[in-house]
């Protein structure tokens, strides 16, 4: 085998294996740090005294259509008043609330079990800076139909729930 012939069998595989994100292709290697940079921390404000902000989980950010979203479960937020929940500024002194919450809990309908959804379009205008830390989905798969599931969110660790 000629070194030519090597390299494209290795770009070959490099492509075959890659994602398209975005319209941009993603090597399988380089997904994971691709996608983590829009995972966050899952933050309320607390009325503690010394303790002020409390870690619940983690989030995924989405814009979409011109909306910016935190994603998450429901079972993270047991006992947390939906109000409080937040994004900590990068540099800890900024505690951001959302502009509301839709849930997604009807036991009916499986494949929305558990999912709730925070708007931070509002907070995203006042402050700019927090929309870099949001994955712009775009690029919806072109044979997918609306009844079909076009994104899925799994994070965290196995639990009862």
């Amino acid at each position: 085998m000629s070194k030519d012939q090597s390299t494209w069998n290795i770009l070959d595989r490099i492509v075959g294996t890659s994602v398209s994100f975005n319209g941009l292709l993603i090597p399988a290697s380089a997904l994971t740090s691709t996608l983590s940079r829009y995972v966050d921390s899952l933050v309320v404000w607390n009325d503690h005294q010394t303790y002020k902000v409390s870690l619940v989980g983690s989030a995924v950010l989405v814009r979409f259509s011109a909306h910016y979203f935190l994603l998450c479960t429901n079972h993270q937020l047991r006992g947390c008043r939906m109000e409080d929940l937040s994004l900590l500024g990068r540099d800890g002194r900024q505690l951001v609330t959302s502009s509301g919450v839709r849930h997604f809990n009807d036991e009916s309908n499986p494949h929305y079990r558990d999912l709730a959804a925070f708007e931070f379009t509002k907070p995203c205008q006042e402050y700019p800076d927090l929309k870099e830390r949001f994955f712009d989905f775009r690029e919806v798969p072109p044979a997918a139909l609306n009844t079909d599931i076009i994104c899925a969110v799994v994070a965290g660790f196995p639990s009862k729930d």
